[in-house]
């Protein structure tokens, strides 16, 4: 047996709107449990995430066009960084970790 990748399926597949669903369905329970875990002492961090769908940027790989489907969980607040990593509260990093043992 031979395999013979089909590179342009691949990619159609990558950008497909069901790997736009998949993806941001991942994204949602991210941002779900972001702010479930997240200290409350004003809220403004805990309401200050938000996912962002779309297309990669750039090249991927070796091919030329290869962009595909995304979604960004991040937390536009000011002092996300100081939550995070100042105050040791680390809360994408555990996020990351649900992310990857979520099953839905």
């Amino acid at each position: 047996m031979r395999y013979v990748p089909d590179h342009k399926g691949i990619a159609e597949m990558l950008n497909g709107p069901e790997m736009h669903k998949l993806v941001g369905t991942f994204a949602d329970a991210g941002r779900n449990y972001a702010v479930a875990i997240s200290p409350v002492d004003s809220g403004e961090y805990a309401k200050s995430f938000e996912v962002e769908r779309g297309l990669t940027s750039g090249r991927i790989g070796r091919r030329a066009n290869s962009r595909r489907a995304m979604a960004r969980l991040h937390n536009k607040a000011d002092h996300a960084a100081a939550v995070e990593w100042f105050h040791g509260h680390h809360v994408l990093s555990r996020t990351v970790d649900y992310i990857e043992r979520y099953q839905f």
